[in-house]
């Protein structure tokens, strides 16, 4: 492995610009809270960004997950670790998590929970201070087997937390780091605004059924395979949802031309991409999604809900509904990700973070 990664852990920029969409920014998808994500997450995020990533502790590669560890041979795959923080942002997300056991503490999270209620977070996997922090508060107790017992509620908060620092670190330039996750108490954190930075008010927008992603019978190699051959049409969709970002907020706003070419362009996109899982006989489901938008409403339009009924053909009508989200700071399009909530596969209880 020691071939594809740099020091702190990130991929080696040489190989991966040659799997980046030419032409575009590149997107990165941080899976948490778990460190193994769902298959089904990893295939349909493959398929439409440039790499994805776990959030893992610093002795994992010792012993990885068979799957992860060959994605992170063809440079697709990148390990985070949060002691890769930069100092400041290290402080930032120590306070926060004192913040958060502070009020764990008056709820009487304490370990051991009941069963149903337990996680194990790996030795490791969290500074040392904050592992001292939980220990300290009776939030954490070891196991003897190289992982902390904690309450899932503080452990999905927490971690949340630390997917928030690592895409905001790791963004920058035409370098974007969106945060995927399957668990909204997890998600709240993640989203929450920055120390020091406000929230905004956002369009949210649900594409319903509308994207296509692999299903479970396909594998790895195809999706690959299948990116290279068909970089055209997956940049032009991705090109056509950047677009859609940008207007669907101006239809709303009592300007409803301002999104027509923009939607039949976004249409032809759609149909070229479902033409081309046909061709190479890949096996897909339609899914919805969710996305940002790349327009921070503010005041203008305090208290939105919308239904915009576009007539998609071949897709029907009312596929795409708007409404408000709260994210931190202020958006541009690029930074937020529109499989935000692709789809729901909630992991099981008592597992190993």
């Amino acid at each position: 492995m020691s071939q594809l990664f740099i020091p702190d852990g990130r991929i080696d920029s040489e190989r991966h610009d040659s799997l980046t969409m030419e032409g575009t920014s590149m997107r990165a998808a941080i899976y948490y809270p778990q460190m193994t994500p769902p298959l089904s997450w990893l295939k349909q995020s493959l398929l439409f960004w440039d790499h994805v990533c776990a959030i893992e502790h610093a002795d994992y590669w010792e012993s990885p997950d068979p799957t992860l560890q060959w994605l992170g041979e063809q440079g697709v795959f990148e390990p985070l670790v949060i002691d890769s923080l930069e100092r400041e942002a290290q402080d930032r997300f120590q306070a926060e998590v004192e913040s958060v056991a502070e009020l764990a503490s008056r709820q009487r999270l304490y370990v051991p929970p009941a069963e149903i209620e337990q996680d194990f977070i790996y030795l490791g996997k969290l500074p040392l201070e904050i592992e001292e922090t939980l220990r300290s508060r009776s939030l954490a107790q070891e196991t003897g087997k190289g992982e902390l017992l904690t309450h899932r509620d503080l452990t999905l908060c927490i971690l949340g937390l630390a997917a928030k620092h690592l895409s905001n670190q790791f963004t920058f330039g035409d370098r974007h780091y969106s945060t995927h996750t399957n668990s909204s108490l997890s998600a709240d954190f993640a989203f929450s605004p920055l120390p020091d930075m406000n929230s905004e008010t956002v369009l949210q927008i649900v594409l319903r059924d509308l994207l296509p992603v692999p299903n479970d019978q396909v594998s790895f190699q195809d999706i690959l395979e299948f990116k290279a051959s068909h970089a055209r049409e997956l940049l032009a969709f991705r090109r056509a949802l950047d677009g859609l970002q940008v207007a669907l907020p101006q239809e709303l706003l009592q300007n409803p031309g301002a999104a027509a070419g923009v939607r039949d362009e976004f249409e032809l996109a759609l149909h070229d991409l479902h033409a081309a899982f046909r061709r190479r006989r890949i096996a897909f489901l339609t899914v919805g999604v969710s996305i940002f938008a790349g327009w921070a409403l503010g005041q203008m339009a305090p208290d939105l809900t919308a239904t915009v009924a576009w007539e998609l053909s071949g897709f029907g009508t009312g596929n795409i509904i708007a409404g408000l989200a709260q994210v931190r700071d202020t958006p541009r399009v690029r930074d937020f990700s529109y499989l935000y909530k692709a789809r729901q596969d909630f992991p099981g209880r008592g597992e190993r973070y």
